[in-house]
């Protein structure tokens, strides 16, 4: 099967990927990061400690006899 690109796109084995660049914006913004995480695990946390547990559970049992199974 032929591959399909766009005029200006190459593909990507040809595109050099830099890994470290993008890593590197990643860690210079840790502080962001963790300001975000902070702020939706701590709000998360309350709520689910603090809500009542609801246990609900319905079973049905029923027996069935066979001839010449006794």
């Amino acid at each position: 099967m032929e591959d399909f690109y766009f005029e200006d796109e190459t593909p990507q084995a040809d595109s050099n990927v830099d890994l470290k660049r993008y890593w590197r914006t990643i860690l210079h913004k840790w502080w962001l990061w963790t300001i975000v995480t902070l702020a939706i695990s701590i709000p998360w946390i309350l709520y689910v400690k603090n809500e009542q547990p609801v246990y609900e559970a319905q079973a049905v049992i029923q027996f069935q006899s066979y001839e010449g199974m006794d």
